[in-house]
């Protein structure tokens, strides 16, 4: 069998597969959404939600409805408008790059602080049980809140499927896509690293914008009798670990 019919036969099934993971995760997103966040806000529900958390639901969920509303609305529609065709698919990504980032990048930010908020008021709720039970679900809801961080990693291995086996022609297209997807992954990350500096137990982002610094020596001063000389204790951080907080 030569290599052009190789490529053709099996494109059409990574296409496919695409589509239908999106599909997936669109009924995810909207399961979360029919038995965990409509129900948070009902009035009927609110004596099992612990003090701190009713009514916000962004602590808990994030952006789940504007990422649902993305995909439901956009991204999955124009896929299946472009199923046939692996430069369209590859279009639709570069088109929607900034919605990408915009949402994912408020979500990831959001999900460290959300795992701790659902761990100190969720995880012993009878309220959250009762939610995963209606669902029908066979994991926690932790699980499932970390399918959108699962999903946006897996855009670029799907389209690098693609581009090992589309035609020479598409080929621009589809690397002009993956550029875009692991670009938008890299900026994402970083934002995510910004939250994780150690040694700061803290939440950074109440600090303002940070400025990362160069290597540093940090000087701990004791005195053991009065009237001594202080004995300095060193110690050096590594580069790029290091960072301070200077509002504009």
């Amino acid at each position: 069998m030569s290599d052009i019919c190789i490529v053709t036969s099996v494109l059409p099934y990574k296409m496919e597969f695409q589509l239908s993971t999106e599909r997936t995760y669109v009924a995810e997103l909207e399961s979360l959404i029919e038995h965990y966040v409509e129900p948070f806000h009902a009035p009927e529900y609110q004596q099992g939600i612990a003090g701190p958390i009713r009514g916000r639901s962004d602590l808990v969920f994030g952006n789940l409805r504007e990422l649902l509303h993305f995909h439901s609305r956009f991204l999955l529609p124009d896929l299946l408008s472009n199923e046939n065709s692996p430069a369209g698919i590859c279009r639709v990504f570069v088109q929607h790059a900034n919605r990408f980032l915009s949402l994912y990048h408020a979500y990831c930010q959001n999900k460290t602080a959300s795992d701790a908020i659902r761990k100190e008021f969720c995880e012993m709720s009878s309220f959250f049980a009762d939610c995963q039970r209606r669902a029908g679900h066979p994991l926690p809801l932790g699980a499932y809140l970390l399918k959108p961080v699962q999903r946006i990693t897996k855009y670029q291995l799907l389209l690098r499927e693609l581009e090992r086996h589309c035609r020479p022609e598409v080929r621009p297209e589809v690397a002009a896509a993956l550029s875009t997807m692991l670009e938008l992954l890299a900026q994402i990350n970083a934002a995510i690293h910004q939250l994780h500096i150690s040694g700061f137990n803290g939440d950074l982002r109440l600090l303002g914008p940070l400025r990362l610094q160069s290597e540093c020596d940090v000087y701990q001063f004791s005195r053991k009798k009065k009237g001594k000389t202080a004995r300095a204790q060193r110690s050096r951080k590594k580069k790029g670990k290091t960072a301070r907080a200077q509002r504009r």
